[in-house]
């Protein structure tokens, strides 16, 4: 992993970090402006800038919807702090997602040719993430939370991999 890819990942885990905290804390804007700075930041080094921004953008724009359907689904609860209704995908969600999409042409752009791994990574980082923001207060998972993070699994094994190779097929966001 080259040295720009190392940055790259320690860039999403960073957003990710401050936007957790901040929505934990009742604060969302701060994480929120940390991931803006740091998305700003690479794109500014993108090899392709406008490519990266329309990743960035789409991941987001598809996260939201994803994430909101889950919360009407009853898998997750927003803190209403956060997000009003507590159905809908709050602006720090949105962000990490458009942070993450920051690393499909860069430090995840291997997993692209190699869509049953990418698949499997999904299945297992997808749930870990939510369930992270979880135990820290970020966001809620009622009770009977294995089927509820087996849900999420299923969906992130095949849209994990589905945003990656789309991310990384030149002339497509």
């Amino acid at each position: 992993m080259r040295g720009g890819h190392v940055t790259n990942l320690l860039s999403f885990g960073i957003g990710w970090f401050a936007c957790v905290v901040g929505a934990a804390n009742g604060t969302p804007s701060y994480g929120v402006a940390v991931a803006a700075m740091l998305l700003a930041l690479n794109i500014l080094v993108a090899e392709d800038a406008l490519h990266e921004a329309r990743v960035i953008a789409t991941v987001g724009a598809i996260g939201f919807v994803i994430d909101t359907t889950l919360a009407l689904a009853g898998i997750f609860v927003f803190d209403p702090r956060t997000s009003n209704p507590s159905w809908l995908c709050p602006i720090w969600l949105v962000a990490i997602w458009m942070m993450f999409g920051s690393t499909f042409t860069a430090s995840l752009a291997w997993l692209a040719a190699r869509t049953a791994i990418a698949s499997i990574v999904g299945a297992i980082v997808g749930p870990l993430s939510y369930l992270a923001a979880a135990k820290m207060d970020a966001l809620a998972i009622p009770a009977s939370v294995a089927p509820r993070l087996a849900t999420i699994a299923i969906i992130w094994a095949v849209v994990f991999p589905t945003l990656l190779t789309s991310a990384n097929r030149r002339g497509t966001p």
